[in-house]
């Protein structure tokens, strides 16, 4: 098994990992690095992250080790002209105001988001793209708070799961080959229900002649790119293998340039230390941490910033996607507008509509990929109308 074409790979990861055309080559890691070249080389990016940024600067504070050590190290250059922010969500206003007490600085709540406070065309239109993460209509809200008080420029420890490993999956990679594409794949490139989207272009496949069975399963394909990537992933080890994948087709694309998206929308400029390419580097060239010492070089890094071990993990970020409060987007999935965009499988979605709890908070993760498609389509249908 192969991963899919190059052509596939993006209209898959479009909703997703926004993979793209033509995919760069990897970054090559250096067997000399150490930990403590890690803390040097990221305590200079987030040197020149500062260096360049117009006007008040911030971190986001999860409590997590990974914004904790940007807000450490930020800390060391800023003094007390650093901000510190922290969406309240589940454990984490607990854990950065832990954080933020031993770095001797305050830090501001910010309340979490209700499901009336964001829209998927408000996200929609800030990042510019359909998706299908829960991420933007949690962040959108705090990245516009963050404005509101006067910060332009906001630093995040974003990008670093990735490097590190610091991910639910990571922790038993497969050892095969297919079996570490196929995790990857259900975990980062769909994460929804696959039938509900026409992953082809040119609309419905009945359209083509084409049956059923010739597009409700994976479209798998050889292409250069694809065999590239494949032959980079086979010459690792296999706890690595998951890791490479995470840097090569999502880390830039979903993780850092939809914050990047979003951030902009809100009026910010927005600064991700661990995405720079010398850090990289020097993550890439040391071993993946076990599951016993998940992030271990961060987390040591940490310890030496603050004095004190992290008692804590970051709780994953639970947004409402707008199912209860927020009905416009029961219009944007009307079966006369998914027929009219010749993008979806008009079944598959009433389908997926009929299923969904209105009383719940949460759409269904490829209802808001339709939904944020169409409030696009829509908005594109509208300007191309006025005259």
């Amino acid at each position: 098994m192969t991963l899919p074409g190059e052509a596939a790979l993006h209209t898959l990861c479009r909703y997703g990992a926004a993979l793209p055309w033509a995919l760069g080559p990897p970054v090559e890691p250096d067997p000399r690095n150490t930990e403590d070249h890690l803390g040097e080389v990221l305590e200079a990016a987030v040197a020149r992250a500062i260096a360049s940024a117009p006007g008040r600067v911030a971190v986001a504070l999860s409590g997590g080790v990974d914004s904790t050590v940007v807000a450490a190290l930020a800390r060391r250059i800023l003094g007390r002209d650093l901000r510190l922010y922290v969406l309240e969500s589940g454990r984490a206003p607990a854990q950065a105001a832990f954080v933020a007490a031993r770095l001797g600085l305050p830090v501001r709540p910010v309340p979490a988001p209700r499901p009336a406070m964001v829209s998927v065309t408000d996200v929609a239109f800030a990042l510019g793209q359909p998706t299908h993460s829960a991420a933007p209509f949690g962040f959108l809200p705090l990245w516009r708070a963050l404005a509101r008080d006067g910060v332009r420029t906001v630093l995040t420890g974003d990008g670093a799961d990735e490097l590190f490993g610091g991910h639910a999956y990571h922790r038993s990679p497969p050892a095969e080959w297919p079996d570490v594409w196929g995790t990857w794949r259900s975990v980062r490139a769909l994460g929804m229900d696959a039938d509900a989207l026409l992953l082809r272009s040119g609309g419905r496949p009945t359209d083509r002649g084409e049956s059923p069975a010739s597009w409700s399963s994976d479209p798998w394909e050889a292409s250069p790119a694809a065999r590239r990537v494949e032959a980079e992933v086979l010459a690792l080890p296999p706890a690595a293998r998951l890791r490479h994948l995470d840097v090569r087709l999502r880390m830039g694309p979903q993780c850092l340039d939809l914050q990047r998206r979003l951030t902009g929308a809100a009026g910010l400029d927005y600064r991700a230390p661990f995405g720079e390419l010398d850090v990289m580097a020097v993550a890439l060239g040391l071993p993946v941490p076990t599951p016993a010492t998940e992030k271990a070089p961060l987390r040591r890094l940490a310890r030496a910033l603050l004095g004190v071990e992290l008692p804590f993990e970051k709780e994953p970020l639970q947004a409402p996607t707008g199912g209860a409060l927020r009905g416009p987007w029961r219009g944007l999935l009307a079966p006369h507008r998914v027929k009219s965009m010749r993008l979806f499988v008009p079944d598959a979605v009433a389908r997926l509509s009929r299923r969904h709890d209105p009383r719940a908070p949460f759409l269904d993760r490829a209802l808001v990929v339709v939904a944020t498609a169409h409030a696009l389509q829509i908005a594109k249908a509208t300007a191309a109308e006025r005259p």
